[in-house]
């Protein structure tokens, strides 16, 4: 399973989920089932410890298993930033093999409505 680079752009404080779908390089839907996943939001690219991790969403398995949905629920507290963040998407299968499936950044724009 390839890597997929995706970005985001969000305004700030909005929390609605991100869906991910995990699929092979054939564009097909990967069975998730048993499988964990954790998003990791970073203000580096290239960080070298998590000691600058601006948060993590533990992904759940949305749906059947079989069509490779999985949704991180984001809180406003966690989306209250602005600028660019880096993000990935790690896998855990359910033998504990640990796969990157998703990069990329994540810009969160000024809003206008404060709550």
């Amino acid at each position: 399973m390839t890597t997929t680079v995706k970005n985001f752009l969000r305004k700030r404080g909005d929390s609605y989920p991100i869906d991910v779908y995990v699929v092979d390089d054939g564009g097909l839907p990967v069975d998730i089932t048993d499988a964990t996943f954790l998003l990791t939001v970073d203000p580096g690219e290239a960080p070298t410890t998590d000691a600058g991790n601006e948060f993590q969403s533990t992904g759940a398995i949305t749906g059947v298993a079989t069509n490779g949905l999985v949704r991180f629920a984001i809180t406003a507290a966690q989306a209250d930033l602005l600028g660019v963040f880096f993000y990935d998407v790690q896998m855990t299968a359910s033998g504990g093999e640990i796969t990157t499936i998703l990069e990329g950044s994540i810009t969160f724009d000024q809003d206008i409505t404060k709550d």
